[in-house]
């Protein structure tokens, strides 16, 4: 038993257990954490196979949720007659999830807000007449993600707070998580933070963090320098790199995968805009020993990697997430190493990440590690692509850089054009205003001059 499992396990596993809120991080521990009293429950209980849906857990991806039932199912062995299912979208079709719930209901389902909204409105509802015990995993992921809607819609179809048991937890409590529980939760709950340190940065102390300051046009090249020293230094290397956009994983596996080189050999790829068969292999192939991972927070959180020796991450983010995947590494007890790549535009970004960074001045780019790296031609509309999908993630961090409109638009093409993209594309003005970037220009060579003259070298 974990430390963080320790503080709140024993509450949960008590049979009078009240509603429980835990804010813990990421490698604590979790998901055993609360499907063992989820199990014991039903178990007391008396629940009986045929009965329905006696434990609902909801996950905010697909992977997640579907390493949370077979983790399910292993512990179940212990418990003869229960079955753990899951439900998620991409996977089998809608009709076919609905028949399993109707004529043999699994007593433990996993499910996504998504698939589980939509089986619910096809008269799904029959089976979840009987759950006692339902858990929010990674409360504030699911809320985050444009699940909020689906999630309360989900809770007010499950019997009552004073009939179910609720287990929510959590990395973070934003305001929408505390909402959720004020609505969904017994008046009673207890609210047990199980790692108070992960939340103000001095957790990882077995964890080497850097922070790379370089020009923004060079970020791929400084990816590629940090991905080569660590396959120097380490036998075995396990790398999951974090970008701040879909569209930026596909442009980078795309650019890497056409530059082969023994430091990224194996090199996958997990995002949401992947088929669900797809992330399963990509997920399944990361797990045995070695290779890269080009990740979207798809990858970010709860998802079982073991060994990651090293996290990099593309660019600013909030401190919380953060954390959270560096907390990818350094599991166990073992050590582990974690580097930020910032542009220099990103400066004032260092600080507000509350972490112990080493920060380190990256080297000149020579010319040939430029070609290295040069962006295949047949891959201009993917960097296009990577340029638009890209602005609204560097436009959420707008007012913390100190960047205006034209600034966003300035950062994210010199990224771009710095891989090889040869013209800044247009946005109509309609998306340009529900992006709050109205009234900027993209003309490509005004866009270079300003590079040069505010961006050093």
């Amino acid at each position: 038993m974990s430390k963080p499992q320790a503080v709140y396990m024993p509450l949960m596993l008590r049979p009078d257990a009240p509603d429980v809120f835990v804010k813990a991080g990421t490698g604590s521990g979790k998901t055993l954490g609360f499907l063992i009293p989820a199990i014991e429950a039903l178990s007391r209980a008396g629940h009986v196979r045929g009965q329905g849906v006696g434990a609902l857990v909801l996950s905010p991806t697909r992977e997640l949720a579907v390493q949370t039932a077979q983790e399910a199912t292993r512990l179940m062995r212990f418990h003869t007659g229960f079955r753990a299912a899951v439900v998620v979208g991409g996977a089998n079709p809608a009709a076919s999830d609905l028949r399993m719930l109707l004529t043999a209901p699994p007593d433990l389902l996993v499910a996504t807000p998504g698939r589980l909204d939509d089986l619910l409105s096809r008269g799904g509802g029959k089976a979840f007449g009987h759950v006692q015990t339902v858990v929010l995993d990674e409360a504030d992921r699911l809320l985050d993600a444009g699940f909020a809607p689906a999630v309360k819609k989900i809770l007010r179809s499950m019997p009552g707070a004073d009939k179910r048991r609720t287990l929510l937890l959590t990395a973070t409590v934003p305001p929408e998580v505390r909402d959720v529980a004020k609505q969904f939760m017994h008046p009673g709950f207890v609210y047990i933070e199980a790692s108070p340190q992960a939340a103000v940065g001095a957790a990882h102390n077995n964890i080497k963090q850097r922070a790379v300051m370089c020009g923004p046009q060079d970020i791929h090249i400084e990816l590629a320098r940090t991905l080569h020293n660590h396959h120097i230094t380490n036998r075995t290397p396990k790398v999951m790199v974090f970008f701040p956009s879909t569209a930026l994983v596909e442009l980078y596996s795309a650019v890497f995968q056409a530059h082969p080189n023994p430091a990224w050999g194996s090199l996958y790829e997990l995002h949401g805009g992947l088929q669900q068969n797809k992330r399963t292999r990509a997920a399944d192939a990361f797990r045995r020993p070695g290779g890269v991972l080009f990740a979207s927070d798809a990858a970010g959180r709860g998802m079982d990697f073991p060994s990651v020796t090293l996290v990099v991450q593309i660019g600013f983010t909030l401190s919380d997430t953060y954390q959270q995947r560096v907390g990818r590494t350094g599991r166990a007890g073992a050590t582990g190493e974690a580097v930020i790549l910032l542009g220099r535009d990103e400066a004032k970004g260092v600080p507000l990440l509350k972490a112990d960074l080493e920060v380190v001045q990256a080297q000149p780019v020579l010319d040939m590690e430029r070609q290295a790296l040069a962006l295949p031609p047949s891959r201009q509309k993917d960097a296009e692509a990577a340029f638009r999908g890209a602005l609204g993630s560097y436009k959420a961090h707008a007012r913390a850089m100190g960047w205006s409109a034209q600034g966003v638009v300035d950062a994210v093409a010199a990224r771009l054009l710095g891989m090889g993209m040869a013209k800044v594309p247009q946005i109509s003005e309609k998306t340009l205003s529900k992006m709050g970037l109205k009234g900027v220009s993209f003309d490509t060579e005004g866009i270079k001059a300003r590079i040069q003259k505010t961006i050093k070298p």
